[in-house]
């Protein structure tokens, strides 16, 4: 688009009459200040003095909006030309762009704190959970197997008052349970029942007895569940070891009991059995009065 020393537009390409939608004869002979805004005005003098391509928001002539980047050229004697580029598709698409990116950031900050609170919710957790095992009666456990063998991977604190053994002799692997602790004879039984229960993938709860580092003895009960991954692999081995030794004297002495109640009762059937086999072979009369 040209205008001359006047500000009068001389000439318009055909690009330009797609671009706004006006003819040839309805532009040229107009003067500038007609179809520019104030706004307009400033940034064709922006573009003027800069010698480069600015943005702005044209009006077709149907009253639409269209985005432009627009170049002022003029020379010394006034006459003057506008190169106009069509970047209305581009600039949609910038706009676009730049909603999709609020929108993006927006999802990755209310993303961020939903996993900051999350992280916080499991911290708080994991500290409750291992204040838990810590203060637990008993000592509670993690191994993973390791070749033919199983590593220990935690031991609570509680190991100390149930075995007399601290957590590192079980992590160092200078104490194993089944060699150390339980009672050999115990062992193939209760490693048997473990062993099924795993490969069944059930809870496993076993009664053992077991020799602390004092040397005494103590029962305990080992209630535990293996971990697999989702191939179906074991991949460690968790629980908890009680102490029961109260527990299983209390059902010793009650089995004992039992079984002198019903070693009395046969005796004292046998009793009444002689007696009566007695009275009837008496020679003479026996007999009771009130």
């Amino acid at each position: 688009m040209i205008y001359d020393q006047n500000r009068v537009i001389t000439d318009l390409s055909p690009a330009a009459e797609r671009i706004f939608g006006f003819s040839k004869e309805e532009i040229i002979g107009v003067h500038l200040d007609n179809i520019v805004d104030n706004k307009t005005a400033e940034l064709l003098e922006k573009s003027k003095h800069e010698a480069s391509y600015v943005d702005f928001t044209g009006v077709k002539k149907n009253g639409e909006k269209i985005y432009l980047e627009l170049l002022n050229k003029e020379s010394p004697t006034g006459v003057g030309i506008f190169i106009v580029n069509n970047i209305h598709s581009r600039k949609l698409a910038e706009l676009e762009l730049r909603k999709y990116q609020k929108e993006l950031e927006e999802l990755v900050k209310e993303r961020t704190e939903e996993i900051e609170l999350k992280n916080k919710e499991l911290k708080q957790s994991r500290r409750a959970f291992q204040s838990l095992l810590e203060n637990l009666q008993g000592m509670a456990y993690q191994y993973v197997p390791k070749g033919g063998d199983w590593l220990a991977r935690y031991v609570s604190k509680g190991s100390s008052d149930l075995t007399g053994y601290p957590p590192h002799d079980f992590l160092d692997g200078h104490i194993s349970v089944d060699r150390d602790l339980v009672i050999e004879v115990y062992n193939d039984a209760v490693w048997k029942e473990i062993s099924k229960c795993l490969e069944d993938k059930k809870n496993f709860n076993v009664r053992y007895p077991i020799t602390t580092k004092s040397g005494s003895e103590k029962w305990i009960l080992d209630r535990g569940i293996g971990i697999y991954n989702a191939e179906g692999n074991l991949v460690s081995l968790e629980g908890v070891m009680i102490d029961i030794t109260r527990e299983k004297l209390q059902e010793d002495r009650l089995l004992n009991a039992q079984e002198e109640i019903i070693k009395q009762r046969d005796m004292i059937a046998q009793q009444e059995y002689s007696l009566s086999t007695l009275l009837t072979n008496l020679q003479g009369m026996a007999y009771r009065v009130l």
